[in-house]
């Protein structure tokens, strides 16, 4: 044994004994330097049986402790493994195991065993998910020590000599009987599995028998575990529940881990057989409202289906009536057109979902060449309900963003539109933003989105900057964030042969080609000047003349008969109202003027 006033390893002066058991000796234990206490477990080799054995569980429960941290658990600082004793040094843990309190007090006021057991289910939790899993298997008052903090007090976990790590579905079964007889659960003792997180259930269950009513699990005379109300009948239903659900023989029909009874025991009033009486009451309640909310949702499914023949039928006949009104090319403010427009948006009120009547109006704006401020505002009205169609509404929006960027008819007048573009720029950004961040813009069978998407942040950029700024003679390239020069590459983006092809390629009305061919076209006419003083040379604006020209001519070979509206932007490039030249010819012409002006 240890002498009082002796120091161990140079650091460890004992100051006293403070427990004993049958291996063990425990005693308290100054640093001196530190100015801190700590408790010194000594288990001595001499007097010992099988001391080796008792050396391995020592080592196995000191290896555990030194990987753990929990508020619950006493932590490891020290090991000396000496000839002839073994010695841990540990958190000293001042208060007074849960036996003691048993032997002077009797059973426990059983809401502070349900405080407790609370407090042990969080520390056994913490241990069962850690990697891999740790079963302590021993759980018993006097491996509890309780601290006093609070009303009820703070428990401390010790003694992890029987503590092992859980090997999982298929290990070996467990044939030592490692843990308390009474308090250790039947998988213990051998033949009937590994113990895992539930064996520890049931040694907690068996330890709250003991602490709330001051007997023994399975002592004489019936070696057995009776109904805690037995022995005192004013302990509450809902615990007598819990215990013997943690004390189940068969580990299958215990809670299964430790969050479960936890949860039982933060409802332990809930728990009795009154209380599952009303449950079972309420579930009676419950599955005949169910039933009848069948019935009834049925019914009401039968209507909703005859509801929505209905309005599928209604839909699809408002669409062939708008079709057919639409077939015949009206413009704006005609008795056709507004027959049309009137039934679109009836169907779009029916189904606003379905995309088919968007672009069947979409379709009617774009009829005379261009989309007004009347239009836009109707498109604005109703488009939202669009959105609940993700897929849809992000593809409606690059046709509406590039439909107004091309092509906005000023409220001045249509004639006026080439000239008067900004406006529509401007209206435009909202849908291009949309397009341009969606990844959903292929048409079926097609793998074009990414053309799509690219050309909407082209026109996007565009439509953001501030043109007459860049254009301006006090621009200064040094320090504008967007430029000259960023601008013309915009343009020829937009001219790429390859992203036309996929976006417009197989139409056939080709009438977004045509429209970006207007647009450079109008620029170069526009703002030639400009684009000279901002790095952009007369043979490169000439070159992207020539290449709109073969464009042209190959979209014409392809497609020799072009729907109205893109044969109204074909007049207008190539060979004018009658008033003017074609926007080709304008354009060579200001280029003429600006290279003699060089």
């Amino acid at each position: 044994m240890l002498e009082v006033g002796s120091v161990i390893d140079g650091k460890y002066k004992i100051l006293n004994e403070i427990g004993h058991g049958g291996m063990s000796t425990v005693y308290l234990a100054l640093n001196e330097r530190a100015n801190k206490t700590w408790a010194v477990k000594e288990v001595r080799k001499s007097g010992t049986t099988n001391y080796e054995v008792v050396r391995q569980g020592l080592l196995a429960e000191t290896n555990i402790l030194k990987n753990l941290s929990h508020p619950n658990l006493p932590s490891i600082v020290d090991v000396i493994d000496a000839e002839d004793t073994f010695l841990i040094v540990m958190d000293y843990i001042e208060g007074k195991d849960l036996q003691k309190r048993i032997s002077e007090s009797g059973a426990q006021p059983w809401r502070y065993v349900v405080d407790w057991s609370i407090q042990l289910c969080d520390v056994l939790d913490y241990l069962h998910t850690r990697t891999p899993p740790i079963i302590y298997r021993d759980m018993k008052p006097a491996n509890i020590v309780l601290k006093p903090e609070g009303d009820m007090g703070k428990v401390m976990l010790l003694d992890f000599g029987t503590a092992r790590e859980y090997k999982g579905t298929g290990a070996a079964q467990d044939t030592t009987c490692l843990g308390t007889r009474g308090y250790a659960s039947p998988e213990q003792y051998g033949g009937q599995g590994e113990t895992d997180a539930r064996s520890d259930i049931y040694t907690l269950g068996a330890t709250m028998y003991h602490l709330v009513t001051g007997h023994m699990p399975e002592e004489p005379p019936d070696y057995r575990m009776r109904p805690i109300r037995e022995w005192d009948p004013t302990l509450p239903p809902g615990l007598e529940a819990i215990i013997i659900k943690c004390t189940q023989s068969n580990k299958e029909h215990r809670y299964q881990n430790c969050k479960e009874l936890k949860y039982a025991l933060l409802n332990v009033e809930k728990q009795s057989q009154e209380y599952i009486g009303q449950q079972k009451f309420k579930l009676r309640l419950f599955i005949l409202c169910a039933v009848l909310s069948l019935v009834f949702g049925l019914a009401a499914f039968g209507c909703k289906l005859g509801e929505n023949y209905y309005s599928t039928e209604q839909y699809a006949t408002l669409l062939r009536e708008g079709n057919n009104f639409n077939s015949s090319t009206p413009a704006e403010g005609e008795t056709d057109y507004q027959e049309a427009e009137s039934r679109y948006l009836e169907a779009i009120a029916i189904q606003p979902a379905n995309e088919s009547a968007y672009q069947s109006l979409l379709s009617l704006y774009q009829q005379d060449g261009g989309i007004s401020m009347r239009e836009k505002m109707q498109i604005d009205s109703v488009c939202n309900g669009l959105r609940s169609n993700r897929t849809a509404y992000e593809k409606f929006c690059f046709d509406v963003g590039e439909l107004l960027f091309f092509n906005f008819w000023s409220d001045s007048g249509k004639e006026e539109m080439v000239f008067n573009m900004d406006q529509g720029r401007n209206l435009s950004r909202d849908y291009l933003e949309v397009a341009m961040n969606s990844n959903r813009l292929e048409d079926e069978g097609r793998d074009n989105g990414e053309s799509k998407q690219k050309l909407a942040a082209a026109l996007h950029a565009i439509a953001s900057s501030a043109t007459s700024d860049i254009f301006s003679d006090s621009a200064n390239p040094l320090t504008q964030e967007y430029s000259v020069e960023d601008y013309w590459a915009d343009l020829t983006v937009m001219d790429s042969s390859t992203l036309i092809h996929e976006i417009d390629g197989t139409t056939g009305a080709s009438y977004l080609t045509l429209s970006i061919y207007q647009t450079i076209l109008t620029e170069i006419y526009k703002n030639s000047t400009g684009l000279s003083r901002g790095g952009v040379t007369t043979s490169e604006m000439l070159e992207e003349i020539d290449a709109i020209e073969e464009g042209i001519a190959l979209l014409t070979r392809e497609y020799p008969e072009l729907d109205s509206a893109s044969q109204r932007l074909y007049d207008r490039i190539v060979t004018g109202d009658g008033s003017s030249a074609g926007y080709i010819t304008l354009a060579r012409e200001r280029l003429n003027i600006v290279g003699e002006g060089a």
